[in-house]
């Protein structure tokens, strides 16, 4: 077990920042075990220091043991049978340091990827607000080069030929609509013209 633990751990250095803290909480903070024995038909425990990583591959093991307890052993309140079966101190190990060893480290180890999970999100924020900016001050530009372009085209145009395709581009309807308005402007014109003259 200890050959698998130092090529985990050298896995583990070629794709991670050796220093950081789920490193050490990992792999090199001593996490206090404790083994049930049975000894002159007394259940005790017997502590042994492991890191995180051993704990739960301790706990793994243990944990296919339990799958083969048997019923007339999960019946007797006191487990104790401990000396008979391997699979009670399967359960007993499991019940003793789940709740004692090993979650307590899961939740920080939670803790510390949701902290990570944070710092991602702010820098993911940051990279909108960049790309907002950036998509405005794009459409401004276009904007700026667009007017520039109309100024310098006005004075090229042939407004009647324009006109022409604009209101030969019009539903009848429309044009309709605005030859009657002209041609009430048109006389409101001529009518002024007439009092004037």
């Amino acid at each position: 077990m200890e050959l698998l633990h130092q090529s985990h751990i050298q896995s583990f250095e070629h794709i991670s920042n050796i220093g950081g803290k789920e490193f050490q909480l990992f792999y090199m903070e001593p996490l206090s075990v404790l083994y049930p024995v049975n000894t002159l038909g007394e259940n005790m425990y017997v502590a042994k220091n492991l890191t995180y990583w051993e704990a739960v591959h301790e706990f793994s093991i243990h944990g296919k043991g339990v799958a083969a307890l048997s019923n007339r052993s999960l019946v007797d309140d006191a487990y104790r049978m401990i000396a008979n079966e391997s699979s009670v101190r399967d359960l007993m190990f499991i019940t003793v340091n789940g709740w004692q060893t090993l979650l307590p480290v899961i939740q920080s180890l939670s803790e510390m990827n949701e902290a990570t999970i944070r710092e991602y999100s702010k820098n993911g924020e940051i990279v909108a607000y960049v790309d907002i900016a950036l998509c405005v001050s794009m459409l401004l530009a276009i904007g700026m080069f667009q007017k520039r372009m109309l100024t310098h085209l006005a004075d090229r145009v042939d407004f009647k030929l324009l006109t022409c395709e604009i209101a030969f581009g019009m539903s009848h309807k429309t044009r309709r609509k605005l030859r009657s308005r002209y041609r009430s402007l048109w006389r409101k014109l001529n009518v002024g013209d007439a009092h004037n003259a």
